[in-house]
């Protein structure tokens, strides 16, 4: 995806986001454990506002870790618009030119990265506030393809994986509403990922099917394998939700 659309994706994603908190914010966040629509938007809003000051600081090293912002509205009304706020200063900083030398990321560096970066951040934390308040809406196709994809390139950079023993086991995951599937061998310290299915490989241990969305969001812990089409070793996919969590 090129960088307007992920800036679209973050204004439409962040607008939503503000919709719910208007809803209510003492309301419990099932996904998200021990946090109310309150905290998950305070979180959403710390983040977006700590992203735009490495780039306005153009940091090619790591920044302190997120801080605790004190003064945070209380009212829905007011904390929607906070949330929203933040995002567009972030979208400002993000639409700019690419700095030399890039700015530093966890998984990766330069603006592109945290555009990505933070689409998915929004798109996922739209989700759970939703979630909160009944139905969530489905993360749309193309962001939530681009999102499994993310989320297996930024893997090795994650400290989990460090002490990650995989077996060999190998993981298909298939989705229903766009040409695209993912093999996941899970190796020692390490997982190998194609982005289609060989032909020549060994038959996965596990098989799971749905839209990109759900398959999304089981990988990140929102859905569980059950709301998959499965076959074969379903211990194994019980087992990554285990293993990764985020």
């Amino acid at each position: 995806m090129n960088s307007a659309i992920y800036l679209a994706f973050i204004q439409n994603e962040t607008e939503l986001f503000a919709s719910e908190v208007k809803k209510g914010i003492d309301i419990p966040v099932p996904s998200c454990p021990k946090w109310t629509v309150e905290q998950l938007t305070a979180h959403l809003g710390e983040v977006h506002r700590w992203v735009a000051d490495i780039l306005r600081e153009k940091r090619t090293s790591p920044p302190p870790r997120l801080p605790r912002i004190k003064e945070i509205p209380t009212s829905p009304t007011d904390l929607a618009t906070w949330l929203q706020e933040g995002a567009e200063t972030l979208m400002e900083l993000l639409g700019t030119d690419e700095p030399t030398p890039l700015v530093w990321g966890w998984g990766g560096q330069g603006h592109n990265w945290w555009r990505r970066r933070q689409a998915h951040e929004t798109a996922m934390h739209r989700w759970d506030a939703q979630n909160a308040h009944g139905l969530p809406n489905p993360i749309t196709t193309d962001l939530a393809a681009d999102g499994i994809d993310e989320l297996f390139a930024n893997i090795p950079s994650f400290p989990a994986i460090k002490q990650y023993e995989g077996k060999g086991d190998k993981l298909h995951f298939r989705a229903s509403d766009t040409p695209r599937e993912w093999i996941v061998t899970l190796e020692h310290h390490h997982l190998d990922i194609k982005s289609e299915a060989a032909t020549a490989e060994k038959k996965p241990d596990a098989t799971a099917q749905g839209t990109a969305s759900d398959i999304l969001l089981f990988l990140t812990g929102r859905n569980l394998h059950t709301a998959l089409e499965t076959s074969g070793e379903a211990t194994l996919l019980e087992q990554w939700q285990e293993d990764f969590r985020f």
